[in-house]
């Protein structure tokens, strides 16, 4: 799958808005990879987004064991991405399906 944007997420316990925050992205019908880097969250915002959307190949999930901080999981994530454009999105922000 060719995707044209990676959208990048870093998770710590932000838990049901992470789930939302996902869910929307990959309603959008533009081509997207979304990468999820988890700060060693302890809410299980993780473990549920795996059971969620662990099979889509849209989703990938980094759990980076402990908390990097916003700059460094951002930039775990960016690195040597394939997509011309990247989109840096915190878990409590939703988008519309034509954004």
């Amino acid at each position: 799958m060719s995707s044209a944007t990676r959208v990048v997420m870093v998770n710590y316990n932000a838990g049901d808005a992470l789930l939302r925050s996902v869910a929307a992205v990959l309603a959008t019908r533009e081509p997207l990879h979304l990468v999820v880097a988890d700060n060693a969250s302890t809410d299980d915002s993780c473990g549920r987004l795996r059971n969620l959307y662990g099979r889509n190949q849209r989703l990938e999930i980094l759990e980076n064991g402990q908390n990097l901080g916003f700059a460094r999981a951002v930039n775990a994530c960016a690195s040597n991405a394939p997509e011309p454009y990247l989109l840096i999105l915190n878990p409590d922000c939703e988008v519309f399906p034509d954004t």
